[in-house]
């Protein structure tokens, strides 16, 4: 399964059938098209985000680095003020399709049949965005998605951690959502793993269960093991994005490997977010444990890195192509249901 890197990967990994299960609408956005944004609905792209809080988050120095197309960031503090200001720009049905169709394309060209793609309807209600117009733009990309693109798109709207109170918000919004034609095919969860324990959201996620959403949650990236049992415990998410610190207790990778609960790793993030080096990064050692490992881009606007680009990476750190073959066969196994 490990071997040397492999030089013949792009062809044969980019004429390969793949999903992406791990990637947020708002993540997707480049450069030209944040500008495009800014300039419609007349947003200064160094102005810091006012929130209702009193705070306002600035963009910083992350901003420029991304705008000039070399992202990175010293911290998640400053990915959240980039991130935040991203979604500032985008107001209307119009602007969904932009960032989408965008997406849509390279997607197209990475033979990516596939998607499901995170939405944060909470973080538009803090800017003070109608949400209306957005699940309309939502449900006009499912749409183009099929008849242009030949592919499925499908939505998961996740509670943010460090803002939400219960949940329950994303859950009604999720509900208004799905009556509008929006396929919501999951609830996730997100945000800073530290600011609130997974169990202050068992209650909603119980309660999403029973209406038909598939689970998901974020956890293992800036939390730890204990995180990951947690977020297991309290929430049973059928899949896990990030995952990277499972490694800190073997009980607990036996746990994954033997409930075969599969994890989407996203490389160029957790390195892009300084999580971890290139060199570190734990990926090699999770495949080798026997974990069930999802390669996914999870922000690939702001990283500027695609879902191919993490298979490519992974093919430099020696993954074989027919295990990332392999791989890919499996994502399109695990999507919600």
């Amino acid at each position: 399964m490990i071997n040397s890197p492999d030089t013949t990967f792009a062809p044969a990994l980019a004429a390969h059938k793949k999903a992406e299960l791990h990637a947020h609408l708002e993540g997707t956005i480049t450069p030209p098209i944040l500008e495009l944004l800014a300039a419609k609905n007349r947003i200064v792209l160094t102005d810091p985000v006012p929130l209702p809080s009193g705070i306002a988050l600035a963009p910083g120095a992350a901003l420029l680095r991304y705008l000039a197309g070399k992202p990175s960031f010293e911290n998640f503090t400053e990915f959240i003020g980039l991130y935040l200001k991203v979604s500032q720009c985008v107001f209307d049905e119009d602007d969904i399709l932009m960032v989408a169709e965008e997406y849509l394309r390279s997607a197209q060209k990475q033979q990516i049949v596939y998607s499901e793609m995170y939405f944060s309807p909470s973080t538009f209600a803090l800017l003070g965005r109608d949400l209306l117009p957005l699940f309309r733009g939502l449900a006009r990309v499912q749409e183009l998605a099929e008849t242009k693109y030949g592919s499925r798109l499908r939505w998961i709207f996740d509670v943010v951690r460090n803002t939400s109170q219960n949940g329950f918000e994303v859950l009604e919004f999720a509900e208004s959502a799905r009556s509008l034609g929006v396929d919501v095919a999951a609830l996730g969860i997100a945000g800073d793993e530290l600011a609130a324990p997974a169990s202050k959201f068992a209650e909603v996620f119980r309660s999403a269960k029973k209406r038909g959403f598939t689970l998901l949650a974020h956890t293992g990236e800036s939390g730890g093991a204990d995180q990951i049992r947690e977020t297991i415990d309290h929430l049973q998410p059928a899949r896990i994005g990030h995952g990277i610190n499972m490694l800190e207790d073997p009980k607990l990778v036996e746990l994954i490997v033997e409930r075969q609960i599969p994890v989407e790793v996203s490389p160029w993030s957790n390195i892009k977010l300084a999580f971890c080096s290139e060199l570190q990064h734990p990926i090699i050692e999770m495949l080798e444990r026997g974990v069930r490992v999802i390669i996914a881009s999870d922000d690939p606007g702001l990283f500027g890195k695609t879902l191919l680009e993490n298979y490519q990476w992974a093919a430099s750190q020696g993954v074989t192509v027919a295990r990332l073959q392999a791989m890919a066969d499996d994502s399109l196994v695990c999507v919600s249901g």
